[in-house]
């Protein structure tokens, strides 16, 4: 995924003074020069303001005008949009401006996306004054579209990865509160033009704790779309440089139908690309970090779970093992209403792979076993963190030893904060996750080692030694402690193996 790099000379700090005895009496907030001398911003940022300073990258401070300010609703359900002139400040070219495509299924992902801001990230340095400086920061992750909001509201989520823009200056926002993102600019690259970026929404509300959060957005498309836009839209559309709003470029791109089945699990895509595998304070067989390229595919958001494995049971009437997760009378029971959405344990690499064959029969996809680089790939992002969430250990965002409870969660349990930047789940703990990599037949001495190569026979699907081949899993489990769930850590299984902490997830090749 690419994420959306912002000209920082665009990106403002938004001061709002309420007046003496308001308590708050100051509240602040991020906004961003969409063009001209206009500011987009959070309605809820400068609301029932009696000034606005407006806070460049370069510490200039401007007041806005509020006689003129177009100021929406506060309420995050509500038009969360303020735009305010700066009489004094020089005109800029106007940013395009991007809505979401109404036509595509409500799930599909607008990539690349960076939400822009001035959070009260850890201070980076104080000036003369003794008054802490702040820096501006991007938020990189996916912008996945929610239902159940109501037909007139469409909200959206950043599947966080945090990470401050440059310059690096030690703080990471996962470690910090949000506070200050609050009317931040969420940008998406152009699908028809990559390299340019549109602005897509503005961040309507936050959660003001510590760690890695998502956030809320609140899209255009309030000012565009008949049954929501306010009455003095058009005025709106002009301080936003837009003279006609049916000719803005929409995303997601309108994805190609294809018949979908209630078996198939969601996928996320993984961009082709570089990335960092491996670690240099690891186990031996774990050692070095090694930048590798993979080509593009999609991997399972969750493992693969009781109710899904059970469409595999019921047509094929495979032989169904206790340890699998739920106890069956007969082949072809449901699993306990209460064990449905639980990963399916208890099956050797064989019976996983014979899933993904059956799997691929129906829908004529080619699904597989991940490889044990795309799984890294899609715990680790491309920035080298060891857990999903960034490189610090959160006992509560996973199920390993440290959280206690001692037996394996339902899928997705702790999402989104533990998810990894695609927005996979549990890929920290809970079960370990077989791969389609070779480890040898030496417990104790890999035959493959790092660097990962797909092309040396470890990827081979045969069998080198019926009763001695070892696969590699990943992921940890709920009886691991954390050095063991890192994104790194490898660990292995002889294919014959059928353990109540190992289940899997599936993968195809270049995308979904």
């Amino acid at each position: 995924m690419t994420a959306a790099v912002a000209d920082r000379r665009r990106i403002v700090e938004v001061i709002a003074e309420l007046g003496q005895g308001q308590t708050p009496r100051w509240r602040y907030g991020s906004g961003f020069l969409i063009g001209g001398r206009e500011v987009l911003t959070s309605a809820h940022v400068v609301h029932q303001a009696s000034t606005v300073t407006i806070r460049s990258t370069g510490k200039t401070s401007l007041e806005a005008d509020l006689e003129h300010a177009l100021v929406g609703e506060p309420d995050p359900t509500g038009l969360d949009l303020a735009v305010l002139t700066l009489p004094d400040a020089e005109p800029l070219p106007y940013v395009p401006i991007g809505v979401i495509n109404r036509d595509n299924a409500i799930n599909v992902p607008i990539e690349g996306c960076a939400a822009v801001g001035y959070p009260l990230f850890q201070e980076t340095s104080r000036g003369r004054n003794g008054r802490q400086k702040r820096e501006t920061a991007q938020v990189l992750g996916q912008i996945l579209p929610l239902s159940g909001l109501g037909d007139d509201l469409v909200s959206f989520q950043v599947t966080a990865s945090p990470q401050h823009a440059a310059p690096a200056a030690g703080a990471r926002l996962e470690k910090t509160e949000w506070s200050g993102m609050s009317g931040a600019a969420v940008l998406a690259p152009d699908p028809a033009r990559p390299s340019r970026l549109l602005v897509i929404g503005v961040v309507a509300e936050h959660a003001s704790q510590r760690g890695a959060s998502s956030i809320t957005v609140l899209p255009l498309d309030r000012l565009f779309v008949k049954a929501m836009r306010p009455p003095n839209a058009p005025e709106w559309w002009a301080r936003l440089g837009i003279s006609d709003p049916s000719a803005l470029p929409a995303l997601p791109p309108l994805a190609e139908a294809r018949r979908t089945y209630p078996f198939e699990p969601d996928l996320v895509e993984i961009a082709g690309g570089k990335f960092g595998m491996g670690a240099n304070d690891g186990a031996a067989f774990e050692r070095p970090l090694v930048e590798i390229a993979l080509p593009p595919f999609a991997i399972s958001r969750c493992l693969i779970t009781n109710a899904q494995f059970e469409y595999f049971v019921r047509e094929t009437h495979a032989e169904v093992s206790p340890d699998m997760g739920w106890i069956l009378a007969s082949v072809g029971q449901e699993p306990p209403d209460d064990r449905r959405e639980f990963p399916v344990v208890g099956l050797s690499w064989d019976e996983a792979r014979a899933y993904c064959e059956w799997l691929t029969t129906q829908t004529g996809r080619g699904y597989r076993l991940p490889s044990e680089a795309e799984w890294e790939k899609a715990a680790r992002g491309t920035d080298g963190r060891r857990y999903p969430w960034g490189d610090t250990f959160v006992a509560d965002r996973c199920n390993t030893v440290e959280g206690g409870k001692g037996a394996v969660s339902a899928v997705g349990a702790y999402s989104p904060a533990g998810d990894s930047v695609y927005g996979c789940a549990d890929m920290a703990g809970n079960v370990m996750e077989w791969t389609s990599t070779m480890w040898g037949t030496e417990y104790a001495t890999p035959r493959f080692r790092p660097p990962y190569r797909a092309d040396d026979g470890r990827e081979s699907p045969a069998r080198a030694a019926p009763f001695r081949e070892l696969r590699v899993c990943r992921g940890g489990s709920f009886g691991d402690d954390a050095p063991r769930a890192t994104g790194y850590a490898r660990s292995r299984r002889s294919a014959d193996t059928r353990d109540v902490a190992l289940g899997f997830r599936v993968a195809v090749d270049g995308g979904s």
